[in-house]
C-alpha cells in the first residue's frame, strides 16, 4: 500500500477545518463555529476513502502520487526493464531510523519538541523526511513544521493543538483541560533509502547437484526517470563472467512525485466524496461538499456514463483533472 497523498491533517487544512474537534478533543475556550467533534471511526471512514480514491487514480495516471518504495518486483530480464510504476526516483529501499522512541510531550496546547540528533547521520536529517508518530504505532502525527540545524545537530518540531490527542476519543470528545487526554510521548523517525542493487534470477535446473535457483546482484543503471525504465549492470568481476541462463530480475525501487500537486489534491478530495455512502462529519460547508460531489446530473452524456470514476459530479470533476496527468509509455527511450 502506498503512502497516503492526502492525509488527514491536509484534508483538514484544506476544507478549513480548524481547531481540536476534528481530532476528538473538546475545547470549550474554541470558536464554536464548525466546532464538531469527530470519532475515531469517522476519521477512520474518511481517511479510507481518501486512500480508495488516491489508489483509483495513481493506477489510472501509472505512478503513485506520493514516494513510495516497491520491493522485489520481478520482471522477465530484458534491456530495458520496463518497472510497474512510473516516475522513477531511485533505485533501493526503504529505511526507517529511530531519531527518538517516547520524546515526551505535554497535554494539547501547540508545543515545540527539540531532539539533539549528533548521534544520527546529518545526511539523513532531511526535514521532510522526518515523520512523527503515537507511540509503538504507524500512526502519524503532522506536525506544522520540521527544522534541523546542522550547526547544532538539533532538530525541532512544532506540533499543532490537540494533534497528540489518544485515538479512540468518546463521542463527546476529550477534556481538552485532562492531560490524561493525551499521548505521555511520540516516536520521531526519519524515512531514507538504501541503495539495492538488482538481483538476477535463474530457475532451478534438472540436474543431479546443485539444483537450487541461482541468483546475482547486479548494478542497476537509470535510462529514464519518467519511464521508469532500468538497465542491469555487467556480469563480470574481476575478468570472471557470469555466464548462466538468467531468466527474471527482481527491482527495488522508490516511485512518485516528489512535489505536492494540489490538482491532483484536488481530484483525490472530491472523488473520496462521491464514494462516501454518508456525508463525513463536520459542519454545513464540508456537507455541501460531500452533496455537491455526490450529485448524478438527471441527463448523462456518453462521456459522462463512461468515465472510469463515475457518473455522480465529484467523479466526473477528479476525471477530468487526472486525464492531463496520465504518462504512458512510448516505443523508444
Amino acid at each position: 500500500m502506498t503512502e497516503p497523498f492526502v492525509s488527514l491533517a491536509r484534508y483538514a487544512q484544506l476544507m478549513c477545518i480548524e481547531g481540536c474537534g476534528f481530532w476528538g478533543v473538546n475545547n470549550p475556550d474554541e470558536a464554536q463555529n464548525c466546532s464538531t467533534i469527530w470519532t475515531a471511526c469517522e476519521r477512520d471512514t474518511l481517511a479510507f476513502f481518501l486512500h480508495e480514491a488516491q489508489h483509483e487514480i495513481e493506477h489510472f495516471v501509472g505512478y503513485p502520487l506520493i514516494k513510495s518504495w516497491f520491493v522485489g518486483e520481478r520482471h522477465v530480464l530484458g534491456n530495458p526493464i520496463s518497472l510497474n510504476w512510473l516516475n522513477l526516483i531511485e533505485l533501493g529501499t526503504k529505511t526507517v531510523t529511530d531519531i527518538s522512541l517516547c520524546e515526551a510531550v505535554t497535554g494539547g496546547a501547540a508545543q515545540v519538541i527539540t531532539i539533539d540528533c549528533a548521534a544520527i547521520d546529518q545526511s539523513l536529517m532531511i526535514p521532510a523526511n522526518v515523520v512523527v508518530y503515537h507511540p509503538g504505532t504507524d500512526h502519524v502525527i503532522t506536525p506544522s513544521s520540521v527544522t534541523y540545524d546542522t550547526a547544532t545537530d538539533t532538530l525541532t518540531i512544532n506540533l499543532p493543538s490537540c494533534v497528540t490527542a489518544l485515538e479512540n476519543n468518546p463521542d463527546t470528545g476529550w477534556d481538552y483541560a485532562d492531560a490524561d487526554s493525551y499521548e505521555d510521548c511520540v516516536d520521531v523517525k526519519v524515512i531514507s533509502s538504501t541503495l539495492a542493487n538488482l538481483t538476477l534470477i535463474s530457475p532451478p535446473t534438472n540436474c543431479d547437484t546443485d539444483c537450487a535457483a541461482a541468483t546475482l546482484e547486479v548494478c542497476g543503471y537509470i535510462k529514464s526517470y519518467e519511464m521508469s525504465m532500468v538497465s542491469p549492470g555487467n556480469r563480470c568481476v574481476s575478468g570472471s563472467c557470469d555466464c548462466r541462463n538468467y531468466q527474471f530480475v527482481n527491482v527495488s525501487y522508490a516511485a512518485g512525485l516528489t512535489e505536492r500537486d494540489p490538482v491532483l489534491e484536488t481530484a483525490v478530495i472530491r472523488l473520496a466524496h462521491s464514494k462516501m455512502p454518508t456525508a463525513p462529519c463536520g459542519c454545513d460547508p464540508i456537507k455541501m461538499n460531500w452533496t455537491r460531489d455526490t450529485h448524478i446530473p438527471d441527463i448523462l452524456t456518453p462521456e459522462r456514463v463512461n468515465c472510469p470514476f463515475g457518473i455522480s459530479d465529484g467523479s466526473w470533476l477528479a476525471w477530468q483533472f487526472v486525464k492531463t496527468k496520465v504518462l504512458l509509455r512510448g516505443s523508444g527511450l
